[in-house]
């Protein structure tokens, strides 16, 4: 793995959410590797219907990239819907639906829109999961989300949100987030800390010709580094309580020095 020292500082401008997903688009599956993440995303959705027993059968996938977990909500019978703000990451997400044989809806928005374009009160199971909420950079983007994300449940609905543990990520000033390869290129995805508190989130892509390494112009992206505890307040004031804090998708309880997400379950308090 490289070195932390031997990573470049990015010195351009950030891109918008909106352009860096677009960007990421033509390459995010390979990356990620599509079908895997299919698999660990039924496990999830799995795990979750059986520990809150979600009703109705509607699930909403918000910043759902390329619709791994929208189509993994479908092939569990769920009326699924996926939102996402990156037009080409949609498209694509059209696309493995229709290879995977699932019926999805795919449609563009803004976290901080909801419950637009979604109707309020029908969803039984809404997840935002991956790092999707950090890309919201004002606390008070955030608040509106999750007071749109409860609009979006039913009675009897749950919301499980995720983020990777900053908690731990600035505590230890960890830069890199991951490194991965396919057949095609070395993707090497890692943060520089800004002094507004802020993070530049960076993805390096080096394609390969034989043994010769080519490096990709650097592709970078704000995000607020939201903790454990600044994501319960916010889901409080929206009138959502906690009622599960777990860790990973095993939904193994969450360690503030230990785990590399923060993952929340949420409901609906009584009477809201």
């Amino acid at each position: 793995m490289m070195a932390t020292s031997s990573l470049p500082t990015s010195t351009g401008p950030a891109v918008s959410p909106a352009e860096f997903y677009n960007a990421l688009a033509p390459s995010y599956d390979r990356m990620m590797h599509f079908r895997e993440r299919v698999q660990h995303a039924s496990r999830l959705v799995t795990a979750l219907a059986r520990r809150f027993e979600p009703c109705p059968a509607v699930g909403i996938d918000l910043g759902c990239g390329t619709g791994a977990f929208a189509c993994a909500l479908a092939g569990m019978g769920y009326h699924a819907m996926g939102m996402d703000i990156a037009e080409e990451m949609i498209s694509q997400a059209r696309v493995n639906a229709a290879h995977l044989e699932v019926a999805a809806t795919f449609v563009s928005g803004r976290l901080e829109d909801l419950p637009s374009p979604f109707e309020p009160g029908k969803a039984g199971l809404v997840l935002c999961l991956g790092n999707t909420l950090p890309h919201l950079l004002a606390p008070a983007d955030l608040s509106r989300a999750f007071t749109g994300l409860a609009h979006l449940l039913a009675p009897h609905g749950a919301a499980v949100v995720q983020t990777l543990n900053y908690d731990r990520i600035l505590s230890q000033h960890e830069r890199i987030v991951s490194v991965d390869r396919d057949v095609e290129a070395t993707y090497m995805r890692f943060y520089d800390f800004l002094e507004n508190g802020l993070l530049r989130f960076n993805l390096l892509r080096v394609s390969w010709q034989g043994e010769q390494a080519r490096p990709e112009p650097l592709l970078s992206v704000n995000l607020h580094p939201y903790r454990y505890r600044a994501l319960v307040q916010a889901a409080g004031k929206a009138g959502l309580e906690v009622v599960l804090a777990a860790g990973d998708g095993s939904l193994a309880p969450y360690d503030e020095a230990t785990s590399d997400t923060i993952l929340l379950a949420l409901c609906r308090r009584r009477g809201r």
